[in-house]
């Protein structure tokens, strides 16, 4: 019952995800391809130009780099310290337009020290990059800083996977709390998909949105949970529909599953929602939180056009729950396998 009822809570919250998609309308993949000209009045000079150039140096989605920038000191503008004036530092010790603590920058220096520009560091000691070409690495120069990011994503695995790269530029990738970093990484990916959206399609660094090997046709759209695969119209509305009513949800949609010919993440038609820690058991309060948010998927299947829902050994369908075998391809008594540490759901298309 109760479990029933947070979800009857949640029904609401779908309507104002669709009135948001609704009001964004106009901003869907313009024609053309790569046009940096319909940025004017979003990103200006010279991130824009940072950005591209830094996105061209090292081969990583520009709209990676500037979903980021804005986050950071909103593309140069934000006039808090560290981001301005030049040569002060916020609470952490970040500084420059892409935020870059001192020993980042440099790894012989302490994270509030002010004066890190110099000679850039030889390999190994640290990210500061010369993106301008006067032999100085300056995180308040903003080539410098770009392109120190630029490198910075590639090694965190940004090429692959931006939204995990963006996480751990957030949070460190040494952060133990899992949770840190996720709701900076939804919102990179949410402002990614805008950027290209603006853009048109394409541009240094640009993740094709061509369905990946064993895609099907309506897998068109670049997953906006930062995967780097392709989802369906009706995924996308579902993922907005999830980050409405669930901003920190931990979810990714497309994925190759190669042991699993019959799965729909590859064709752009599925996502999983992770409770807890993957490969292990939830504990009471994940899996009622687990059920909450699986109620508010069945609640509104419907207009979602969910096909199924798999959570906790259950798998729902339109004729309700029953209990999950794993389908003769996964052990259902594993905690991924019954699918106990993180929900699946498709949409029928």
């Amino acid at each position: 019952m109760i479990r029933r009822t947070v979800a009857a809570l949640l029904v609401g919250t779908l309507a104002a995800a669709f009135a948001m998609l609704g009001a964004t309308a106009d901003t869907g993949p313009q024609p053309g391809g790569f046009d940096p000209t319909r940025l004017v009045g979003h990103v200006p000079q010279p991130m824009l130009g940072a950005y591209l150039d830094a996105a061209q140096s090292f081969d990583i989605d520009w709209a990676l780099l500037a979903a980021i920038g804005q986050l950071e000191c909103d593309h140069f503008r934000n006039r808090m310290a560290g981001c301005w004036p030049p040569g002060t530092v916020n609470h952490a010790g970040a500084r420059g337009p892409m935020q870059f603590v001192g020993s980042t920058w440099r790894t012989d220096a302490e994270p509030h020290d002010l004066e890190v520009a110099g000679p850039p560091p030889s390999a190994g000691g640290g990210w500061g990059t010369d993106g301008d070409g006067d032999g100085i690495a300056d995180p308040w120069s903003v080539y410098d800083a770009v392109h120190a990011a630029a490198r910075y994503l590639v090694e965190l695995g940004g090429r692959d996977d931006p939204r995990t790269a963006a996480k751990h530029y957030n949070a460190g990738p040494a952060n133990p709390d899992p949770i840190a970093g996720e709701g900076y990484a939804t919102r990179v990916v949410e402002l990614m998909a805008e950027l290209h959206a603006l853009a048109g399609h394409g541009g240094p660094g640009a993740t094709t949105l061509d369905p990946p090997a064993g895609g099907a046709a309506g897998c068109t759209l670049a997953d906006p949970t930062g995967t780097g695969g392709c989802v369906t119209p009706t995924t996308a509305a579902l993922v907005a529909g999830i980050r409405a009513a669930f901003p920190n949800a931990p979810i990714s949609c497309w994925a190759p599953r190669p042991a699993n010919p019959t799965s729909d993440h590859p064709h752009g038609r599925a996502c999983d929602i992770t409770y807890g820690v993957i490969g292990r058991f939830p504990t009471p309060s994940e899996r009622a939180a687990g059920w909450a948010f699986a109620d508010w998927l069945v609640a509104n299947a419907q207009q979602l056009d969910i096909a199924y829902v798999i959570w906790d050994g259950r798998i729902w369908t339109s004729t309700g729950w029953r209990t999950y075998t794993g389908g003769g391809v996964y052990n259902p008594n594993h905690p991924t396998g019954g699918h106990y540490d993180h929900i699946h759901v498709s949409v029928r298309r």
